[in-house]
């Protein structure tokens, strides 16, 4: 009977449980499709091993730190750690370092690609700055020239203001001096015509 490495695990230490009690933990954690309960040749004690229909399964239940099963505290280790406690798969050196330079490049790529997607945010970013502020220049100049216009306009009318009052004072002061000449002329008048009368008058007499 073969049992996967990957997807099997192996419990110990579980004393005198029964087979249903192991299966019936196991289960929370996925679907067993194959399981074995076997002694130790070296250790004299029993074992059991426990396939799962998925890896992750077994990833799962290897987690966990403690397993507690009806009261009891049992081990649950990988089936490779126990068939050979002392084996190490190690990756060799040429592996290591092209993992090392393909890690680093894909690094360097998704850091380029960043660099670009944040370049690119950024060129976004000041177009639309500059077009306000190009939008803003366009309505002070707008602005400016609407001031020039009204500025033009009020100088102009504070010249005919200004002419306004000079032909007025002109006009009074002309008024004023045929004014003073009727009064003069009215006054010479009266006191001609009261000469007159004082002649009359005494002729009369």
């Amino acid at each position: 009977m073969l049992f996967d490495c990957e997807s099997t695990v192996v419990i110990t230490k579980f004393n005198n449980l029964p087979d249903s009690a192991l299966i019936g933990y196991c289960q929370n954690f996925g679907k067993i499709i194959r399981w074995s309960m076997k002694t130790s040749t070296h250790a004299n004690e029993p074992y059991a091993l426990i396939m799962f229909a998925k890896i992750s399964s077994a990833t799962s239940i290897r987690s966990r730190s403690n397993h507690t099963i009806d009261g009891v505290h049992v081990l649950i280790i990988n089936y490779q750690q126990y068939i050979n406690p002392h084996s190490s798969v190690k990756k060799p050196a040429n592996l290591k370092s092209l993992t090392k330079k393909k890690t680093k490049r894909s690094d360097n790529k998704e850091r380029k690609s960043m660099d670009y997607d944040q370049i690119m945010q950024e060129n976004i970013a000041l177009k639309h700055e500059i077009a306000n502020l190009n939008q803003l220049l366009v309505n002070a100049q707008i602005t400016c020239d609407e001031y020039q216009v009204l500025r033009k306009k009020i100088e102009a009318e504070q010249i005919l203001i200004n002419k306004f009052k000079l032909e007025y004072g002109v006009l009074i002061e002309s008024y004023e001096s045929r004014l003073k000449q009727l009064s003069l002329s009215l006054s010479s008048s009266l006191e001609q015509h009261a000469l007159e009368m004082k002649i009359r008058k005494d002729h009369m007499e």
